[in-house]
Formats: C-alpha cells, sequence, structure tokens
C-alpha cells in the first residue's frame, strides 16, 4: 500500500458475496467462491477490464450462524498505478460481478447486484503511514484465525447466537483454511500468475 501511495495510484476495497441458507455445506460454498473468483480473474479479464491495474489481493472470510450457516464471502484489494474516478471503479467491479455471478450459478449458486457487490475506495491515512486496510490484508497472510468474543476464523466473524462453542467454529475453520489457503494474491500484471498463501494458524 505504501508503494501505491507514493506512485500516486489508488486502491479500492471490493467484496463479493454469495446468496446461501443453513443446509449448504462448507465445503461446497468454498467450491463456488473459489470457482467465481476464478471467472472474476481468469484469463486476464480483470486486467483487461481495469487498465493501470497493478494487482490484486484476495481474502477469504467466513461467517456462522444457527439461522444461515456458513456464509463465505471475499474481500479483495485491487491496486491501480495512477489514480481513476469512482464511476470507472464501479464499473470494472460490476463486470467482475457479472462473472463472479455467471461462474455460481453454474455451480448452483448466485449473487444479486444489489448485495453481491461492494466497491469502496480506500483513504490513505493522512499522517501517510500504511493504512488500516493493508494492515488487515497482511494480518491475514500470519494470523487468519485470531479470536475474540464475537468471532470465530477470522478478523471479523459474528458469533452471537451459534450453537456449539466459537472455538469448534474457529477450529474448523481454521483447519479448512489451512488446508486450501485463504490468501490469494497477484504478484504483476505482466506475469500473469498468482500466489496462494497457506496460513498459518493462532490459538
Amino acid at each position: 500500500m505504501a508503494a501505491v501511495r507514493l506512485m500516486g495510484g489508488c486502491a479500492y476495497l471490493v467484496t463479493l458475496t454469495v446468496r446461501h441458507h443453513k443446509g449448504h455445506r462448507l465445503a461446497e460454498l468454498w467450491d463456488a467462491v473459489t470457482k467465481g473468483w476464478s471467472a472474476v480473474v481468469g484469463g486476464g479479464k480483470l486486467y483487461a477490464d481495469a487498465p493501470g491495474l497493478l494487482g490484486w489481493c484476495r481474502v477469504v472470510e467466513a461467517t456462522q450462524t444457527p439461522r444461515s450457516g456458513w456464509h463465505l464471502h471475499v474481500h479483495a484489494l485491487w491496486c491501480w498505478s495512477g489514480d481513476i474516478d469512482d464511476t470507472e471503479a464501479q464499473r470494472v467491479a460490476f463486470r467482475a460481478w457479472a462473472r463472479w455471478d455467471r461462474a455460481l450459478r453454474r455451480s448452483g449458486f448466485d449473487s444479486t447486484p444489489v448485495r453481491g457487490i461492494d466497491a469502496r475506495r480506500v483513504r490513505f491515512a493522512a499522517d501517510g503511514s500504511d493504512d488500516a486496510v493493508g494492515g488487515y490484508f497482511t494480518k491475514w497472510s500470519t494470523a487468519p484465525s485470531q479470536v475474540g468474543r464475537r468471532r470465530i476464523g477470522s478478523p471479523y466473524t459474528g458469533t452471537r447466537g451459534v450453537r456449539g462453542s466459537a472455538g469448534h467454529l474457529q477450529g474448523r475453520w481454521a483447519k479448512w483454511v489451512k488446508a486450501n489457503g485463504s490468501v490469494l494474491a497477484s504478484p504483476s500484471a505482466a506475469s500473469g500468475s498468482t500466489v496462494s498463501v497457506r496460513t498459518s494458524t493462532t490459538s
């Protein structure tokens, strides 16, 4: 994030969600979300839609409630080498969501343009320090399962009213993250390759 700021670039935090119910299993939701993200970035589509895009970093988060079951969603950080206006960012985000939704439907899921996509500009810290968003992604690369009073296996996971202990749910999600990785990053637009981070877990 510091490099983006210094070069006069900008960043957007993009969230993609999938509709779900308590009958959906964690494994099938993960499979749908993984395929959905592949459709968003696969074949260089995101770079083709977004001139000047430096790269992205994606995290999968999970929440779990008795009423709705497991809910997986993607937070992605998109960084540009220069400044873009919000209209352009929203255009790129909506086209990404369209690919996301088509892929979800092939897996038996879907999304909506109202709640399925959100893109917000990252405001760099006034003092020139790294912002909270950059710190959030850095935190996930080392400790995705930090647990607090209202957390399961991610930094912002609500557990109010969950059947069973938060520790049990945390353990299940932590094992899933360790086996599958929750952080995915593109090193550069030129390489076209991605890096998957098998994150470590802490109690």
